[in-house]
């Protein structure tokens, strides 16, 4: 439908010209004297009267034709823009508006539920006026100030970080960002808030499951040889030894074979719980497979110091395994190979553990040898078969 222009500037147009018409006219034609007079009069009439009363016949008319009045107008834009925030305050994420300090102006409804608080009014909400950062995580306040502060007209920006709720539960928020200064005489900033917590867990159980053992929910070979990298790096800055213990149970066939692969299992995660209580923050013990074991010792300033830590990993794991009352003769040899002494890789430094451990079960089991101390004779000891 065409748009007719606002009624108001079209009868003040109409007016004039009439106005102007009249006078024109009466000077060139007084004939028609009485005719221009009446039409002056009505004219006249219309706008003084509608001073008044605000009624005017010449509006009634040109609404009749199509025209709309400046109040039409305003009436209409009122309600899209009610209709607009209904809409948005349907939505889950939430719309947020920043002045270019990062100062809140405007928050739709679904603020509350981002912040796990009780519904308020984001219209009187106290937050309004405060520092969007102020209701982040501390730790990642630097992040999100720092893109806030690199926004460009018409450019968005995004990034996750955490809200802080008034449950204090960990909740991830992913928010886009805009500078916007279009019809305004401040640029702000606007942003839409979606919550992806769900998200992140279980990108976070994905991964974990990824680098950790099903059974034991120890680390698995991959983030084992990965710590292995960063502390053989580290080791090399400060001048401390890195030691592996490569630990395997003697005779655990014969767990399976008597009282099933339960039992097994559970002798296993009862195991890990052993070497986890017996180690260090900084120390690592990943589940090799079936029934290995890899303990990763860090900061290390002698090497003996990880044959003491093997002998106690040894004399508490004899004890559980009594605890469990296995009725055979399940015992526990272990391999140890020091960084730099015995190897200065990674790999390398796997490689000599393992062989250590093949050692210790050639030397009739149930004991921990060193890298160091494998016979020249037989130093591979590639004839002794695990388990």
């Amino acid at each position: 439908m065409r748009k007719f222009p606002y009624i108001e500037p079209t009868i003040r147009s109409l007016a004039g010209g009439l106005v102007t018409a009249s006078v024109v006219l009466l000077y060139f034609k007084p004939d028609l004297k009485l005719i221009w007079l009446a039409l002056l009069f009505f004219v006249s009439l219309n706008l003084l009267q509608s001073g008044f009363t605000r009624f005017c016949l010449m509006e009634k008319m040109l609404k009749k034709m199509g025209f709309r009045s400046e109040m039409d107008e305003i009436k209409s834009l009122s309600k899209m823009n009610a209709d607009h925030l209904d809409t948005l305050n349907m939505l889950s994420e939430v719309i947020v508006e920043l002045s270019f300090e990062g100062r809140i102006v405007h928050l739709t409804e679904s603020w509350n539920a981002l912040l796990g608080s009780d519904k308020i009014n984001v219209l009187t909400c106290p937050c309004l006026g405060k520092l969007f950062t102020d209701f982040i995580y501390v730790d990642d306040r630097i992040a999100l100030k720092q893109l806030l502060s690199r926004l460009k007209e018409n450019e968005a920006k995004s990034m996750i970080f955490r809200m802080l709720r008034e449950d204090h539960s960990e909740h991830w928020v992913e928010g886009k960002f805009m500078l916007y200064s279009k019809d305004r005489p401040q640029s702000v900033i606007r942003g839409v808030l979606r919550d992806v917590t769900e998200s992140v867990f279980q990108e976070k159980r994905i991964s974990h499951m990824a680098m950790h053992d099903v059974l034991t929910n120890l680390p698995n070979r991959i983030l084992l040889e990965e710590r292995m990298e960063q502390a053989i790096s580290e080791a090399q800055h400060t001048g401390f030894k890195v030691a592996i213990l490569f630990i395997d149970l003697d005779n655990f066939k014969q767990v399976n074979d008597a009282h099933g692969h339960k039992a097994g299992d559970l002798l296993l995660v009862a195991i890990s719980k052993v070497l986890q209580a017996n180690l260090c923050n900084g120390d690592t013990v990943a589940r090799w497979g079936g029934d290995e074991f890899v303990v990763l010792l860090q900061g290390l300033q002698q090497a003996d110091e990880s044959y003491s830590i093997a002998e106690k990993l040894l004399s508490a794991i004899q004890k559980e395994i009594l605890v469990e009352s296995i009725d055979t003769s399940v015992t526990l040899s272990i391999g140890l190979a020091t960084f730099p002494d015995d190897a200065d890789t990674s790999d390398n430094l796997l490689i000599r553990a393992d062989k250590a451990l093949f050692f210790a079960k050639s030397q009739g089991r149930n004991n921990i040898k060193t890298s160091g101390q494998m016979s020249d004779s037989h130093p591979d000891c590639l004839e002794v078969i695990h388990g």
